[in-house]
């Protein structure tokens, strides 16, 4: 592989784990901070859109702080999970998708291990495994959309289409 492919394939996915370290270097209080930010601005868009009553109701529940957390991780990790896949298949790796789930879970594992050294952070094998669904709902997803592209290009080829009522379906 030459240096330009490797870059285009693999800088991406460098760029994001920094991303991710920066957000668990941040100390506890500053990621509750960052957490209500995303909060607040959820209940302002429930207030807009659905009225003040509704955002108020949504301020009640005591989880919706720690929701945004969970959905951070997985959100994080889905993404790099995409990008892992990008670059292996780029880099013409045999078993990518594999790898692509391993690495995933090898950085969540990292990630939290990190975080035990932060103060008001804590490393927890919850978060690993919220991360590692992140990166396996989003690896389900591209292997999904991989088999359609390459049915869908069959179709093109041959111009012939399986129906699911002919037992060939997904």
């Amino acid at each position: 592989m030459n240096t330009k492919k490797f870059c285009k394939a693999w800088i991406p996915v460098i760029l994001w784990l920094a991303v991710i370290f920066i957000f668990s270097h941040m100390p506890g209080d500053g990621s509750e901070t960052q957490s209500g930010r995303v909060v607040a601005m959820i209940l302002w868009i429930v207030e807009r859109l659905l009225g003040a009553e509704a955002a108020a109701g949504l301020m009640e529940w005591p989880w919706l702080s720690y929701a945004v957390r969970k959905m951070a991780h997985f959100s994080e990790y889905a993404v790099l999970c995409l990008l892992f896949y990008r670059a292996l298949r780029m880099s013409s790796v045999k078993g990518y998708p594999a790898f692509t789930l391993l690495l995933s879970a090898v950085s969540a594992m990292l990630d939290e291990f990190h975080q035990r050294f932060i103060p008001g952070r804590a490393g927890v094998a919850w978060d690993v495994l919220i991360d590692t669904a992140g990166a396996g709902t989003m690896l389900v997803l591209l292997i999904c959309l991989a088999r359609y592209r390459k049915r869908k290009d069959e179709t093109i080829v041959t111009g012939k289409s399986e129906s699911l009522s002919e037992g060939k379906g997904i």
